[in-house]
């Protein structure tokens, strides 16, 4: 929690938790790479799924208009997958964690 509480209940939005101090809600995908995406997950998992397998050689265009999305959407999430993808503790993971990681790390 935002807070450091530990302790939460249900909150507004299905799936989501609210701080039993503060009282702040946090959403299911708070401190994940889909926090405050615009358009539906399962798009932006595809786009996660297709980063992980293809790397930079994804094309944007072809992204975009398989999902139906702006190029600069696809663009705009890449980089942020893209970004996570090229550090060095991605670089160390085995193949079967390095999905979970790009879905984890914010």
């Amino acid at each position: 929690m935002k807070c450091g509480n530990i302790k939460f209940g249900k909150g507004i939005n299905p799936f989501s938790r609210r701080c039993t101090k503060c009282r702040y809600d946090e959403t299911v995908t708070t401190h994940t790479i889909f926090h405050k995406c615009k358009f539906p997950i399962n798009k932006a998992l595809y786009i996660v799924a297709m980063i992980n397998r293809q790397g930079e050689d994804v094309s944007f265009t072809e992204l975009a208009r398989e999902l139906q999305l702006r190029n600069a959407t696809c663009w705009s999430f890449s980089q942020k997958v893209l970004k996570i993808r090229n550090t060095n503790k991605y670089a160390s993971l085995s193949d079967e964690d390095k999905l979970k990681f790009l879905i984890l790390e914010k």
